[in-house]
């Protein structure tokens, strides 16, 4: 093949990937616009942080350069992070009394109102309503 040949298909293959890239983006913006969940628009800002991660990896190949490298590693950190925090913060959202009923000591020893230490304090079991299970937990009916 002549060079010519080459380049054409080079300029042909990229602008078919280019558009593709832009055909996810704008499919992943319609799913964070439209929702209808939080956790759809999660995924659609991860689906656009691969994107951009991958359109800066096409350009890095095309134009023969690795510059963009400490940027694709920072996007990728952050297309990982992102996801893992929305999704556990919807699968154990926290409660209001949570932080106040784990350590109001002030000393950030994380032991539990009241002063217990996991010992035997008359069966506190560092709950909040003093340590009463209830019956469902009890295996009463």
């Amino acid at each position: 093949m002549s060079p010519d040949t080459v380049e054409t298909i080079r300029i042909a293959i990229v602008i078919g990937g280019g558009a593709l890239l832009v055909a996810a983006a704008l499919v992943g913006l319609v799913r964070l616009s439209r929702g209808p969940t939080t956790l759809d628009r999660a995924v659609a800002t991860d689906l656009l942080l691969g994107i951009v991660l991958a359109a800066l990896a096409a350009e890095a190949v095309v134009n023969r350069h690795t510059t963009t490298l400490p940027v694709m590693l920072v996007l990728a950190l952050l297309s990982f992070a992102g996801p893992v925090a929305i999704a556990r913060f919807i699968t154990d959202p926290p409660k209001p009394g949570d932080a106040a009923r784990t350590d109001s000591s002030g000393d950030g020893a994380g032991v539990p109102d009241g002063g217990s230490d996991g010992g035997s304090d008359g069966g506190s079991d560092g709950r909040a309503d003093g340590g009463a299970v209830p019956e469902r937990e009890r295996g009463e009916t």
